[in-house]
């Protein structure tokens, strides 16, 4: 990947073209905005793909959330694309502590009529990965069961949101790549129960951000190489009434001296990063 203002297509756009494809938390959008009023700097720009006259998050909602509260008419955004290699969409599992078992399936019962089908693991996951099953839920003692989809999308998208509803706010909810079921116990010594997803598709992350319904937070993942950090964009410039050229034009300056002064690395690696 060549470092230079193109390769890294970072870009100063209208925030009303954002479309959020999934919901996001009130409480961290009000905590975020906090944050930048007495920072005044957006440190890292939205992940965005293009849709024609609209850019679809997949990564912000809640700096798009933020920001849109405190009335700036426009925002940073790095453009990817689904049809770049580089850009892969997987899907987080809910790993649930502290919430019974028993409360968890009486919740769940109400709101798929259909009730659930009890299964292994593994026809769990086949059952996901067929979207034959909406959501799946896998306890603490290793039992399994699948709740089947309507196959109505918007239908599907309302119940799930009702799912993670039953949950968020009541238990610990914690994100998990894998499904293996001994290490997060060892990790998460108070888990109860593990939620599946299925795995979702551009198609699916587009339909949501153009249309009314969004899918919950916290289970789309997208993993993107060349992910640019610590831009640190001064609200101000975000705020302004110059016109959108002349901001773009100012970001591709600052970039510019930015590259020239060594101030920009590219981690080719792996890395972890501790929050402070």
């Amino acid at each position: 990947m060549r470092l230079d203002p193109a390769s890294l297509r970072l870009r100063i756009v209208p925030l009303s073209r954002l479309r959020l494809h999934e919901d996001f938390d009130p409480w961290r959008a009000r905590r975020l905005e906090v944050s930048l009023r007495h920072q005044h700097i957006l440190k890292n720009p939205v992940i965005v793909v293009e849709a024609g006259e609209v850019y679809i998050v997949l990564d912000g909602a809640t700096r798009v959330t933020a920001l849109t509260e405190l009335g700036l008419p426009h925002i940073l955004v790095q453009v990817v694309s689904y049809d770049d290699p580089s850009v892969r969409l997987r899907t987080w599992q809910h790993v649930l502590v502290g919430l019974p078992s028993s409360s968890l399936a009486n919740a769940l019962g109400r709101i798929a009529p259909h009730g659930a089908f009890a299964c292994d693991l593994p026809e769990l996951q086949a059952a996901l990965n067929a979207r034959r099953s909406l959501f799946g839920v896998l306890a603490s003692e290793g039992h399994a069961f699948a709740f089947p989809n309507r196959q109505d999308p918007k239908e599907d998208i309302r119940l799930l949101s009702q799912a993670v509803a039953t949950y968020r706010g009541k238990a610990e909810v914690h994100r998990a790549a894998e499904v293996d079921l001994p290490a997060l116990l060892t990790l998460h010594p108070g888990l109860t129960a593990i939620i599946l997803f299925p795995p979702f598709t551009p198609a699916d992350v587009t339909h949501c951000a153009t249309n009314e319904t969004k899918l919950p937070m916290g289970i789309t993942r997208h993993l993107i190489a060349g992910r640019a950090l610590g831009v640190n964009v001064p609200l101000e410039v975000l705020a302004s009434d110059r016109p959108l050229e002349e901001k773009n034009t100012w970001l591709h300056d600052r970039l510019q001296s930015q590259l020239r002064h060594n101030r920009v690395r590219l981690y080719e690696e792996p890395t972890f990063v501790f929050d402070e």
